[in-house]
């Protein structure tokens, strides 16, 4: 637990994504935008990228469990957070925190996720209307079993056992939005 007490996020919502997906926006967007730090890790391919990313170098946490960490304590770490690591305690904090805040959001079901939003937060806000525009759309998108077949078998098999509690935070925020569209109507 961080120093000044329990964990408080603000605002009561976030949007979880694949991590693969996630990985290949990071990557795509780093290589994009010349002030980013570590940018000079996405001048290969996106497997090159994938491996530094996965060899333990600092600035590889962006894609390794890194919503667990964002959403935890781990990002507290003594060290800074890029040498966060982390651990099924923090798995369980980012659970804990989710289930506290009354919606989340899906990226691979955005459409969904912003009417939820709209109707939890209706009472608060009677005229809000959220409206988006899809930007910074990659060329892969969310075509997980394309980006696998570009890395190859063994690589896949190491970013996911890498980042086996994001996968589990990633599903059960899929389970806890299609529970939330169910108690308020939202198909």
């Amino acid at each position: 637990m961080p120093p000044h007490g329990p964990l408080k996020r603000d605002p009561a919502y976030s949007f979880l994504r694949d991590p693969l997906a996630r990985a290949r926006s990071v990557y795509e967007f780093t290589r994009l935008d010349k002030s980013q730090p570590f940018r000079e890790s996405t001048l290969g391919t996106f497997s090159d990228y994938l491996t530094w990313a996965l060899s333990g170098a600092p600035g590889g946490l962006v894609i390794r469990n890194y919503q667990v960490v964002h959403l935890s304590s781990a990002s507290f770490c003594p060290e800074g957070i890029l040498f966060a690591i982390a651990a099924e305690s923090h798995f369980e904090e980012a659970i804990q925190l989710l289930k506290s805040w009354p919606v989340i959001g899906i990226v691979e079901q955005y459409a969904r996720s912003i009417k939820l939003i709209e109707k939890i937060y209706q009472n608060y806000f009677p005229d809000l209307a959220l409206t988006y525009e899809h930007e910074n759309i990659t060329s892969t998108g969310n075509n997980t079993s394309k980006i696998r077949e570009e890395i190859g078998e063994e690589l896949f098999n190491e970013f996911n056992k890498q980042n086996k509690f994001d996968y589990q935070l990633h599903e059960f925020g899929c389970q806890r939005l299609n529970q939330l569209c169910k108690t308020n109507e939202i198909l």
